[in-house]
């Protein structure tokens, strides 16, 4: 990487930045350490892509348990999700209630937080509360082991 010194809008002169480059061929232990340079640089980039998923991904577990309260006013108040988590890195439900009742309180707002997530009605099963066509189905136990015919119902 090269570092550019500039006066009064003009470039003036390229210098060769030293931390950056590497040690000449003939230097062993200097192209190790080059190495290791690259791979703990490396390691460092994906140690912050990882922790900006799982910032993210908090983000996005307590904004789907805010219920009445808008994610804005809450982030506004609580900005470091972090505080939210227990020791285990997982938000913490009895935290997010109570950083819920704080926003509520902080901001006016009339009744009371409420972390009921938006959408929520319970598990869905397909024709539960369906009234029953009155067929009864003819196939019992017995039926089953009964030999077939050709049509492939029971002889």
């Amino acid at each position: 990487m090269t570092t550019t010194k500039t006066v009064s809008d003009e470039v003036t002169q390229t210098v060769p930045d030293t931390a950056e480059t590497e040690p000449a061929d003939d230097d062993r232990t200097g192209r190790e350490a080059a190495k290791y340079r690259r791979q703990l640089r490396q390691v460092e980039s994906e140690r912050d892509d990882l922790a900006a998923k799982l910032d993210a991904t908090r983000r996005a577990l307590v904004e789907r348990d805010l219920g009445n309260l808008e994610p804005a006013a809450f982030w506004a108040l609580h900005p470091n999700v972090a505080d939210l988590a227990d020791e285990a890195g997982r938000i913490d439900p009895n935290k997010l209630v109570a950083a819920g009742q704080e926003v509520y309180g902080a901001l006016g707002l009339p009744g009371r937080f409420n972390n009921t997530r938006k959408g929520v009605i319970g598990p869905y099963v397909p024709g539960e509360g369906a009234a029953p066509s009155g067929e009864v189905a003819s196939d019992t136990w017995t039926d089953a082991f009964k030999p077939k015919d050709a049509s492939g119902s029971p002889a």
